[in-house]
């Protein structure tokens, strides 16, 4: 997601130095959107390993519980 952020700037800057767009990116905005994202992603992350580690608790348990 990062990349593909830097990427799209990467294009509104060139549309903008060529004139073809009167807007630009602000760079205080850029760098705030590579943080959510950057901060979104760790969170995400973590959220699914506390997932996939519980499923493996609820898989351990049961095959105990039926033993």
């Amino acid at each position: 997601m990062i990349i593909a952020w830097v990427a799209i700037k990467l294009v509104i800057e060139f549309l903008h130095d060529g004139g073809y767009i009167p807007f630009d990116v602000p760079r205080w905005l850029s760098l705030a959107l590579i943080v959510t994202i950057f901060l979104s992603a760790w969170a995400y992350s973590k959220r699914q390993h506390r997932r996939a580690a519980a499923t493996v608790n609820d898989a351990r348990r049961l095959l105990n519980a039926r033993r």
